[in-house]
């Protein structure tokens, strides 16, 4: 058989009964989720009105906040200024700073090995003497014979 040959197996019964029901659980959903907007009433002329009015509304009050100077707080001295005036003033800022190193990254700290904790307290000298340097402990160095 080349390469170029693909076989599908063929899909069993319980596959088909399955994917079947999955198909009528997915449509009887649609229609249930269409169905609920469907029974709502259109709102009324008056209604859309009153809400568009609000919109307008609202949008002349952000842009006249956006583009005024005022008292936010005149107790604490908090005013507020247009945001182009606030942007100018903040790129001004920007430009003026020099730019600060970052700090250091320190990795987080090894932790031992669990076997180095299950060691004794007392451990066997090894071969500390033989470690030592001869300046230190020149008796260390000359092995010891048996008489």
């Amino acid at each position: 058989m080349s390469h170029s040959e693909v076989h599908f197996a063929k899909p069993s019964g319980w596959f088909l009964v399955w994917m079947l029901i999955l198909l009528v659980g997915a449509a009887f959903a649609v229609k249930l989720l269409l169905g609920v907007n469907a029974n709502q009433p259109p709102e009324d002329a008056a209604r859309i009105e009153e809400r568009l009015k609000a919109r307008d509304e609202l949008a002349a009050a952000n842009e006249t906040r956006l583009n005024t100077y005022g008292w936010t707080d005149q107790a604490a001295g908090a005013v507020q200024i247009p945001i182009t005036v606030a942007m100018e003033l903040t790129l001004a800022d920007l430009k003026n700073r020099q730019p600060e190193p970052a700090g250091p990254i320190v990795p987080p700290a090894e932790t031992a090995p669990a076997a180095a904790e299950e060691t004794p307290a007392t451990a066997p000298a090894s071969s500390e003497a033989n470690t030592a340097p001869a300046s230190e402990n020149p008796a260390a160095a000359i092995p010891s014979s048996p008489q």
